[in-house]
C-alpha cells in the first residue's frame, strides 16, 4: 500500500505568506465569522493562527 500526500504544501505556505498582514478590522471581520459558526476558509484560519495582538 503506497501513502497518499493530500496535504498540498505550497498551498499552505502561500496562504499564510499573503494572509500574513491583515488589518485588525479584516480579523475581526473573521472572527465574527467564526463566532457565528460559519465556518472558515482557509485563508481566514491562516490569518488568524498569525495574528500577534493580544487585544484580538
Amino acid at each position: 500500500m503506497t501513502a497518499i500526500n493530500f496535504i498540498n504544501d505550497q498551498e499552505i505556505w502561500e496562504l499564510l505568506d499573503t494572509n500574513r498582514s491583515l488589518s485588525n478590522d479584516q480579523i475581526n471581520a473573521i472572527i465574527d465569522k467564526a463566532a457565528q459558526a460559519q465556518g472558515l476558509d482557509p485563508w481566514e484560519v491562516a490569518a488568524l493562527i498569525q495574528v500577534n495582538d493580544p487585544a484580538l
